[in-house]
């Protein structure tokens, strides 16, 4: 999804949008996402890492198909805003995804690597989109991030582990409950 990032703000003024619209349409993403971020946190710990996962790269998937056919600016603010919301899902859940696929002893030197990964992602992605975009079009830059996406899909059905939700126990009885100073009403 990064690919799109950097064209964006072109591609909205080409469909005839003013300078501040294609501001508007490339924050849009950003701005969903961080708004989106505390439920997909907790949507993440309630359902299965790999159909949440697979389920958000679905919804990039669209956005950035969508970015291909849009014939308009508000049409892709639309997307955008789908890529947001599919950008916030898929950055925590392959995180946590991740995380409780390791051993307890590796989980650190792991997720250095995956971050590492994240910070490549992040910086060759927009690299990728530019270098796309001057040789060969807009249209081109959105072709490439929904083949990412579709990639990235097949990826995740091929990881054996599905990431099941982490359930919380319930509290038995007052002597279970943790110790707040406040006593619990039976």
């Amino acid at each position: 999804f990064m690919v799109t990032g950097p064209v964006v703000v072109g591609f909205t003024m080409l469909l005839g949008a003013t300078v501040a619209l294609a501001g508007v349409v490339s924050g849009v993403t950003s701005l969903c996402s961080l708004v989106c971020r505390p439920v997909a946190g907790n949507v993440t710990d309630r359902v299965g890492k790999r159909r949440l996962a697979m389920a958000s790269a679905l919804l990039m998937l669209v956005s950035s198909a969508g970015h291909i056919v849009a014939a308009s600016p508000i049409q892709l603010v639309v997307f955008r805003v789908i890529g947001g919301v599919g950008y916030s899902l898929c950055s925590v859940c392959m995180s946590t995804w991740f995380a409780q696929t390791l051993p307890q002893n590796r989980v650190g030197a792991a997720m250095s690597l995956f971050g590492m990964m994240n910070a490549l992602g992040v910086a060759v992605g927009p690299a990728l989109g530019i270098s796309l975009f001057q040789s060969v079009g807009y249209r081109a830059v959105f072709v490439c991030s929904t083949v990412l996406a579709a990639c990235s899909i097949a990826c995740m059905g091929m990881v054996h582990d599905p990431g099941r939700p982490v359930r919380k126990e319930k509290v038995q009885d007052q002597q279970d409950a943790p110790r707040t100073g406040i006593k619990l009403l039976s």
